[in-house]
């Protein structure tokens, strides 16, 4: 009986086209790696870590090749869940967030609005916890908490309206 060097692989793990790309792959990784830490220059130790782990990911990847397949399509399908996940909302959680009209707190304040005596009041900077306006008086104000809703604006230091 003729001994197949590749019957383990093709029977159980990879089929030999992917055995030659992987071997390719591995030498190119290799390669990029000695090239990257400067061959002859580079510290004799890290440089053997660092190729003998490119090795033994290899070796685990040829032995555990559909398992590893599943776990990255696996991985991908809750990836693609994260970011599409905004369209699979109901309709009707959709409606009720546009009915209350409610468009935010500090990150939706305007660079400008008014207070009840329509004095202007500028945008002097932005802070993940607060913002900063000045008023054409030299008067500066910190808002700390607020509540946008269709150019009404309500904050701890008063309300205020935008155009």
């Amino acid at each position: 009986m003729k001994f197949n060097k590749f019957r383990i692989v093709k029977s159980h793990f990879i089929a030999e086209k992917d055995l030659f790309v992987g071997i390719i792959l591995l030498l190119v990784a290799l390669w990029k790696t000695g090239k990257s830490l400067g061959w002859f220059k580079a510290d004799k130790k890290q440089l053997l870590i660092c190729l003998v782990g490119h090795i033994l990911i290899w070796i685990v990847g040829a032995f555990l090749y559909k398992y590893i397949v599943g776990v990255i399509n696996f991985i991908g399908v809750l990836i693609g869940l994260a970011f599409f996940g905004d369209f699979f909302k109901s309709s009707e959680e959709t409606s009720s967030q546009s009915e209350s009209g409610t468009e935010g707190g500090l990150e939706a304040l305007p660079n400008i609005m008014f207070d009840n005596n329509n004095v202007r009041w500028q945008l002097q900077h932005r802070n993940y916890d607060h913002v900063v306006y000045h008023d054409d008086n030299g008067n500066t104000m910190i808002v700390r908490n607020a509540n946008v809703c269709r150019g009404n604006i309500h904050t701890d230091q008063g309300s205020f309206h935008s155009y």
